[in-house]
C-alpha cells in the first residue's frame, strides 16, 4: 500500500510537469520538433551560409577528375592549372 502511494505521487508529479511543459510551449507559440527536423534545419542553415561561396574546379590532365583550383589532384600526377 505504501509503495502504491509513492508510485501514484510520482506519476502525478510527472503528469503535472508534462502538462505544464506543453502549456508553456503552446503559450510561446513553439511546436514540438524531432531530432530529424532539427538536423534538417541545421543542414538548410549551413547550405544557405555556403550559398554565396563558389569554388572553381579544374580538370586533372592525368586522371580527368575535377578538383579545387590551387590544390593538387588526389592522383598526385596532375598539377592544378
Amino acid at each position: 500500500m505504501f509503495l502504491l502511494k509513492i508510485l501514484f505521487t510520482l506519476a502525478a508529479i510527472i503528469g503535472v510537469w508534462v502538462v505544464f511543459r506543453a502549456a508553456s510551449r503552446m503559450a510561446r507559440g513553439e511546436r514540438r520538433t524531432t531530432p530529424a527536423e532539427e538536423a534538417a534545419r541545421a543542414a538548410r542553415a549551413a547550405t544557405e551560409a555556403r550559398a554565396g561561396k563558389s569554388v572553381d574546379l579544374v580538370k586533372c590532365p592525368s586522371c580527368g577528375a575535377y578538383h579545387d583550383s590551387g590544390t593538387p589532384c588526389a592522383c598526385r600526377n596532375g598539377r592544378p592549372e
